[in-house]
């Protein structure tokens, strides 16, 4: 059983739902039962939208430059003669994910969607990089503030 709550004042502060949630399943164990709990540091979860947000502006970004340079995927396999082919969204979003791979606490590579919002901005970082120095496409920072925000969690 996972339940989450807010640090404030130094002490954990739950919903009120969480607490209902909470008090149910400690009423329904009987007295005597051994229970181990574990207390992470949890961090706010990606939306669908924002998993878009960010792909959308890298992924379209540069499929942009690419047409409008005249490049294909020559570029990316960097080989000098051109293939013809150009470059798909799949293609490019491949591609980053090996140039730029994510990996979980395991040590397993991981997509965006199952990264943390740290590990989704560092991969953000890294494609903005890369495009840049090795393409130099500029890429837009997708939110300049992310280090500084914080979840607003209701208590």
């Amino acid at each position: 059983m996972e339940f989450r709550a807010v640090v404030q004042g130094h002490k954990l502060v739950y919903s009120t739902i969480q607490q209902s949630l909470r008090a149910r399943y400690f009423a329904g164990l009987k007295d005597g039962v051994l229970i181990k709990e574990t207390l992470v540091k949890d961090s706010c979860p990606k939306s669908h939208q924002q998993i878009k947000a960010i792909f959308g502006l890298i992924i379209a970004k540069v499929l942009q430059e690419f047409e409008d340079r005249g490049w294909d995927s020559s570029t990316i396999l960097n080989i000098e003669l051109p293939t013809g082919i150009p470059i798909s969204k799949e293609l490019l979003k491949e591609f980053f994910y090996v140039v730029c791979p994510i990996y979980n606490d395991e040590g397993k590579k991981i997509t965006l969607s199952k990264a943390s919002i740290e590990q989704a901005m560092k991969f953000i970082d890294e494609t903005r990089n890369w495009s840049a120095i090795q393409w130099r496409i500029y890429i837009p920072d997708p939110d300049p503030n992310w280090r500084t925000k914080h979840c607003k969690v209701k208590t």
